[in-house]
């Protein structure tokens, strides 16, 4: 189920090392969404990217987008945080999906709806 960018607000998330969801937004009504995340874990390496759809359909598969190396949220160290802005005008839903490169690592995910329209 798609939630709200203004709701989610510092969510803490157990990434595994596989892809992991780390949340799934509707962004019917938003041009630009701001995306921060925390690797909270002191050794381990997060990479996220992001799903996208473009369906109207709030139930459709979100599909791979090669914008999140562009981004920079690849490669996340220990302890570090990132945040970007997304243009995600014509975007129905978008994924954060992450993997760890270990066992036991937990992030911080933070969105917000930046522009509505």
């Amino acid at each position: 189920m798609a939630n709200n960018p203004r709701a989610l607000v510092a969510t803490a998330i157990s990434v595994a090392p596989v892809e992991t969801s780390m949340g799934t937004f509707d962004t019917i009504n938003s041009d630009w969404l701001t995306v921060q995340i925390y690797n909270a874990s002191s050794s381990q390496i997060l990479d996220c990217h992001l799903r996208l759809s473009a369906r109207q359909d709030t139930t459709a598969q979100t599909l791979p987008t090669a914008i999140s190396e562009f981004l920079g949220l690849t490669n996340i160290q220990p302890l570090e945080s990132r945040c970007v802005d997304v243009q995600v005008g014509g975007v129905r839903l978008i994924e954060v999906v992450g993997t760890a490169s270990g066992v036991g690592l937990t992030a911080t995910i933070a969105v917000n709806n930046k522009a509505e329209r």
